[in-house]
């Protein structure tokens, strides 16, 4: 009984973006007061399956909360702090997530497709079977993220972070992956079909081999490992 209180209190804080007021008399907002411009919300306990589509959640801190398949469709999440919660099976597509700090979330199996995610950063996180398909994400930190099995197809990733990632049977197809990081990344089993790599580092990426690179292009400036190639870029 206290569980489902505090979940449908967090939903309703949520959905109708309560005052500072109501937040600390409903024990949500434990830190200081809101800005009347931008809200320091601070959410924490099981949301699971909530809707919040289209919602305007600009800051929101979420404290080791559970958004297990919620949808954030379209919502506003710039700026958001969802590191250490968790967000399985969750759905931000077309969610604006610049500068969203993502930092050891559980994201398993996600859909990111089409969102912005620029200066996202989401080291550490768990993310699985994760959908960024289209999705937006220049600079964006993904280091030591596990991405196995994860689709980044038409994402445009330019300069983002891949330190160490687990990208093992992910697919960058058609993806903007210019001046890219892959230093030490696992890229075992990972596809670059009709990728740009131009500038990009994969000097000391693991398990890549030619057939990985197969419709892929970089330039002068593209490191790999020795003895692969990459037709030039157009």
């Amino acid at each position: 009984m206290i569980m489902f209180t505090r979940a449908r209190t967090l939903i309703l804080a949520l959905m109708l973006a309560a005052t500072a007021a109501d937040a600390v008399a409903q024990g949500l907002l434990p830190g200081p007061s809101i800005s009347p411009v931008a809200r320091a919300q601070r959410f924490g306990g099981a949301c699971q399956d909530c809707n919040l589509s289209r919602r305007t959640l600009s800051g929101v801190r979420i404290e080791q909360g559970d958004f297990t398949r919620a949808s954030f469709v379209r919502a506003v999440l710039e700026r958001m702090d969802g590191a250490g919660s968790t967000f399985t099976e969750a759905d931000f597509s077309l969610a604006n997530m610049t500068g969203a700090r993502l930092m050891d979330a559980r994201c398993d199996r996600a859909r990111f497709s089409g969102a912005v995610m620029a200066r996202i950063d989401a080291s550490r996180a768990q993310m699985a079977g994760a959908d960024f398909a289209n999705a937006e994400l220049p600079d964006a930190v993904l280091v030591q993220t596990r991405l196995s099995g994860a689709s980044f197809a038409g994402a445009k990733a330019m300069r983002a972070n891949f330190l160490r990632a687990d990208l093992r049977n992910a697919t960058l197809s058609y993806a903007r992956l210019d001046n890219a990081d892959f230093t030490q990344a696992d890229l075992r089993g990972a596809t670059f079909s009709g990728a740009t790599l131009t500038g990009a580092n994969l000097a000391t990426a693991r398990h890549l081999a030619q057939p990985q690179l197969r419709g892929a292009c970089g330039d002068e400036a593209t490191r790999l490992p020795a003895g692969l190639r990459l037709s030039p870029c157009p």
